[in-house]
């Protein structure tokens, strides 16, 4: 009783294949607002089935039902609209971390974001006035995947600006 007592509520598992799933996900292409996070669902599987774990769409961090050595892999329901763009301190990678906003937002349209260092850089040259400044929480929690350009201190520095669970 104590068992069933302290399984989190947060997550509703259930049984499909893959391709019903990648089906699912690919049909619910829709409407594209920057102001909503995208939801998502994550697929483990064993290499013979995959279990589905829906995670509810008011839930700002992804959680597991419980720990598993199975792969895991995150599966859209509908387009990603934020990404946040973390660089390294320093000169050596603007030139990639420009390509990167430039391709992130005018190639698949998404919305980026960046930190307050890196936006007064990036936003002061010609043809990068679109990109946001995220200082705050709330900000913080429309991003749907974040993606760092530098190293495992700057992995770490991710997971810093969400305590309760970093984006893919």
């Amino acid at each position: 009783a104590a068992a069933a007592a302290a399984a989190p509520l947060e997550v509703e598992v259930e049984t499909t294949n893959a391709a019903e799933a990648e089906a699912e996900a690919k049909a619910s292409e829709e409407h594209f607002d920057a102001a909503e996070k995208a939801s998502l669902f994550l697929m483990r599987c064993d290499g013979v089935s995959c279990s589905r774990e829906t995670v509810k769409e008011n839930d700002k961090a992804v959680s597991f039902a419980h720990a598993t050595t199975q792969q895991i892999y995150l599966m859209w329901k509908d387009r990603p609209r934020n990404v946040l763009v973390l660089k390294r301190f320093g000169l050596e990678l603007v030139p990639p971390t420009l390509e990167m906003v430039q391709h992130l937002s005018e190639e698949l349209g998404l919305t980026v974001w960046l930190e307050p260092q890196v936006h007064a850089r990036v936003s002061a040259m010609a043809g990068y006035s679109h990109v946001h400044l995220c200082e705050s929480a709330d900000e913080r929690d429309l991003i749907d995947f974040v993606v760092t350009i530098g190293g495992d201190g700057l992995i770490l520095h991710a997971s810093k600006l969400y305590p309760g669970g970093c984006p893919p």
